[in-house]
């Protein structure tokens, strides 16, 4: 009897509305979670490759000022370094690298 005045009884409403709408947004929910990822990713190499760059190219020391001591009786002593040298090598790293 019950199954019988479920089966003629108007229906109030339905869940394929609800069920779409929750597969949108778990859908839009996951593509927003993976673009924030790969964008977080690509920074992260982003950041390794100038951290290296700079690292390698601050190994560019001007051998003669070193090697000749002048500024061995400074009291502020410092590397020289060769600026155009490192300016070079830093450019030139930064432009063969590839960022996936």
């Amino acid at each position: 009897m019950a199954l019988k005045k479920l089966l003629i009884g108007k229906s109030r409403g339905s869940l394929i509305p609800l069920s779409f709408s929750f597969f949108i947004f778990a859908m839009l929910l996951s593509f927003i979670s993976i673009n924030v990822v790969s964008a977080y990713a690509v920074k992260r190499e982003l950041t390794n490759l100038g951290e290296a760059a700079v690292n390698k190219s601050a190994q560019s020391i001007n051998l003669l000022a070193y090697y000749a001591e002048l500024n061995r009786y400074s009291s502020s002593k410092h590397v020289p370094l060769d600026c155009p040298a490192a300016n070079q090598k830093f450019s030139h790293l930064i432009s063969q690298a590839s960022v996936a």
